[in-house]
Formats: structure tokens, C-alpha cells, sequence
């Protein structure tokens, strides 16, 4: 039986945040996704915006991100989905879905010219699964 655990979100970075934590370094990154759907009842067509945050893993991909992925970069993530169950401090439990960043790149640079060519993928090593 064949399995495979692979996401892939293209669309614009809206925010990165950066946090230490256990003496290592997590990125989290929001990624925008423009859609369009249609109104069944006037045809028109309206936009919407669906999020997607990712999380990152390991020193140096982080480096990479907090050097030169910014706001409205216009990215392509790939990674993964997995669990994402845990008990918050007043003791109710959440669960859901969080998406694992594997490979960031950029599928158009930013008109500053602040972007490195390329993509960025940790080494096995940098994951925490």
C-alpha cells in the first residue's frame, strides 16, 4: 500500500515570525492564497483569501528565512502534514493539523532584489521527525 504525507502551498508570505524555543529556533510563516469563487445566484465573480502556516525547523533554514523571506514574497512551500494535538494552559485540549515546512523557495523575487536565487531544504538532520 502506498502512502505519501507531501503539501505544497504557492501565494504570498504575509508574516514570519521567529521564536527560541528550548534553545532552538522555530520559524512560523503565514502564507496568503488568493481564490476566486463565483455567486450561484448573480454570477459575479468575488475574491477570498485562505492562510496556510508553516512551520520551520532548525538553525539553518531559519537563518535563510529571517535573511530573506519578508512580507509579500511570493513563495512556494512544500513540507508536510501531521498531528498537531496539545493541551493549552487552562487545560483544554485542541487538536488539529499544522503544516511542517520542508523547502521554501521563491518563485518571484522581491522587487527589491533582496532574495538569494534559489531555495533553501534542510539537511535530514535538521528535522525534528
Amino acid at each position: 500500500m502506498l502512502h505519501r504525507n507531501e503539501v505544497e502551498t504557492i501565494g504570498n508570505i504575509g508574516n514570519v515570525k521567529i521564536e527560541t524555543i528550548n534553545g532552538g529556533r522555530i520559524a512560523y510563516v503565514s502564507v496568503a492564497i488568493n481564490n476566486r469563487k463565483r455567486n450561484p445566484e448573480t454570477g459575479e465573480w468575488s475574491q477570498y483569501t485562505d492562510w496556510v502556516s508553516w512551520k520551520f525547523f532548525g538553525e539553518q533554514v531559519v537563518a535563510y528565512i529571517e535573511k530573506f523571506v519578508g512580507k509579500g514574497a511570493h513563495v512556494c512551500v512544500r513540507g508536510k502534514v501531521r498531528d498537531a494535538n496539545y493541551v493549552k494552559r487552562d487545560g483544554t485540549k485542541v487538536y488539529g493539523m499544522e503544516c511542517i515546512g520542508r523547502r521554501i523557495e521563491f518563485v518571484q523575487p522581491k522587487s527589491n532584489g533582496n532574495y538569494e536565487p534559489g531555495a533553501y531544504e534542510p539537511e535530514d538532520g535538521d528535522m525534528p521527525y
